[in-house]
């Protein structure tokens, strides 16, 4: 916490300033054509894809009052979100009979591009939404079934893949004060750095606290992310992005049935319950370079990377004793590209894309017995690294 701490109190004191409102400015009236670039790095429109897709637009993220991003998921028939009411710690959701989405490896998920899905952590394939703000988000595609070899082996269930906001010239707002003494104060802000210039600039934020309605249930948590998008030619085009999160929490842990029933007594702890709760910082950086061949066919590379310092108490029971500490160390290397093409094949009409990525991912794994978070004995230390180079091409879409 000593290092996510002042970014934290910076966030706290722009949300006391800023007013209670729903939105400080509306967007400028300017449209601005922009290329897809899905998933990895895939410049085909999602329609063109044979599964079923389902999106949602910035309008609905800018309406509907969300604390969390992984609550959007809502809005998609068929999805379900299992809230474990434990802070930091991501919810888990199901899709397509699979239940361990989220907070397992049922479902890929994505920020521009960059993959959520820890290889080895706190569960295989789990994907914090936390570090996404609701505010920044252009739209959501969610992939039902495993429908694009480019989303890798979490995609059972399918793919959940954010998109944030690029260029274009806007200023949003949103402040929240509640019950419990909830505060959500997001902002997202885009614009044109200087005059007759192809440079822009993307930005958002986001500050939440609360007390919770449960005892020990207290949680506070900072987003920022940046995102600069240069037009070096007509056919070249470049961005660099970043990304920052902050987290610390209390949790209430976990109550047997009978108390849960009781209204009353649910807002209370269990009997034995422990200090459960955690901590996270997560940073991300990504490259991406564009470029336009010819009016078929575009060209893109993307380098990202990732760092990951998660921690978290947990007691699983009511009897005495039997809180763990779990941290994980974890880093990311990832690097590809594609062609893109939207071109026919003797007058027939065919698209896809052709390309390969490099994928490192190291993740330091330990494990404490602890009592209210002290150390007992330590259990576990282990080191996972799984390496992964992929190439091939999705599947073309050939229509007479």
């Amino acid at each position: 916490m000593k290092r996510i701490g002042p970014f934290l109190s910076l966030l706290g004191l722009l949300a006391l300033l800023i007013p209670s409102s729903s939105f400080g400015e509306e967007k400028e009236k300017e449209v601005i054509k922009l290329e897809d670039i899905t998933v990895k790095g895939e410049a085909i429109p999602y329609s063109f894809d044979p599964g079923t897709v389902n999106t949602i637009g910035s309008d609905q993220f800018e309406n509907l009052r969300l604390n969390r991003t992984s609550d959007i998921l809502k809005e998609i028939p068929g999805i379900e979100i299992g809230n474990y009411n434990q802070g930091g710690v991501a919810n888990v959701f199901s899709m397509r009979g699979f239940r361990s989405c989220g907070h397992g490896g049922d479902a890929a998920i994505y920020i521009d591009g960059i993959p959520l899905n820890e290889g080895e952590s706190h569960a295989d394939g789990y994907a914090d939404m936390n570090v996404i703000i609701p505010l920044e988000i252009e739209k959501l595609e969610v992939y039902k079934g495993p429908s694009s070899v480019l989303s890798g082996n979490f995609a059972r269930a399918g793919t959940v893949s954010f998109f944030s906001r690029k260029k274009g010239r806007y200023n949003l707002l949103k402040t929240e004060y509640g019950s419990f003494s909830t505060v959500d104060v997001q902002g997202a802000f885009g614009t044109k750095l200087g005059v007759g210039s192809g440079l822009y600039n993307n930005s958002a934020f986001q500050f939440y606290r609360t007390d919770g309605y449960q005892k020990n249930s207290k949680w506070l948590k900072g987003n920022f992310s940046t995102r600069f998008s240069y037009d070096l030619t007509d056919r070249l085009d470049a961005s660099l992005s970043f990304r920052f999160h902050g987290s610390d929490w209390h949790a209430p842990g976990y109550i047997p049935e009978d108390q849960f029933k009781d209204e009353d007594w649910a807002k209370k702890q269990a009997v034995n319950a422990e200090d459960d709760g955690g901590k996270k910082e997560f940073y991300t950086q990504r490259l991406d370079l564009g470029y336009d061949l010819t009016d078929k066919f575009r060209f893109l590379y993307w380098a990202y990377s990732t760092q990951q310092n998660f921690t978290r108490f947990a007691k699983f029971g009511y009897n005495p004793g039997g809180q763990t500490e779990r941290n994980y160390d974890r880093t990311v290397y990832g690097t590809g590209t594609s062609l893109n093409f939207d071109s026919s094949l003797s007058s027939i009409p065919c698209l896809g894309v052709i390309g390969a990525e490099f994928y490192y991912e190291e993740t330091d794994w330990l494990r404490w017995n602890t009592s209210n978070r002290v150390r007992t004995a330590g259990t576990q230390d282990r080191k996972f690294i799984p390496n992964v180079i992929d190439s091939g091409a999705k599947k073309s879409h050939l229509m007479g």
